[in-house]
């Protein structure tokens, strides 16, 4: 039975699933510049806005993002904090850019 002629099974769905996770995570990853903004929306209309300070990599090389998040709703503004992640991380939570202010 050659590759092709096989079926597919359950593992190799989540492979293929990965795979394209991956490669998505990554175009992004190559998108995140300093000055750039990001935003999530939480129920109850609030919103936390992410501005990316700096990129850096750590000693074993794995790039962080420095950033200043800030939390609002429609009425206050109520937490403004500077924070890290890892390059990754920053790319799955904060996936919706804004135009850099």
């Amino acid at each position: 039975m050659t590759y092709i002629d096989r079926p597919i099974f359950f593992s190799d769905s989540f492979r293929i699933i990965g795979i394209m996770l991956t490669l998505k995570r990554n175009t992004a990853a190559g998108d995140v510049k300093a000055g750039a903004v990001y935003r999530r929306t939480y129920r109850g209309n609030i919103v936390e806005t992410a501005k990316v300070i700096s990129i850096d990599e750590d000693s074993f090389g794995i790039p962080h993002v420095r950033f200043k998040v800030c939390f609002e709703r429609p009425d206050r503004k109520f937490l403004e904090d500077a924070r890290v992640l890892a390059l990754e991380t920053f790319t799955r939570q904060y996936c919706e850019p804004l135009h850099a202010a």
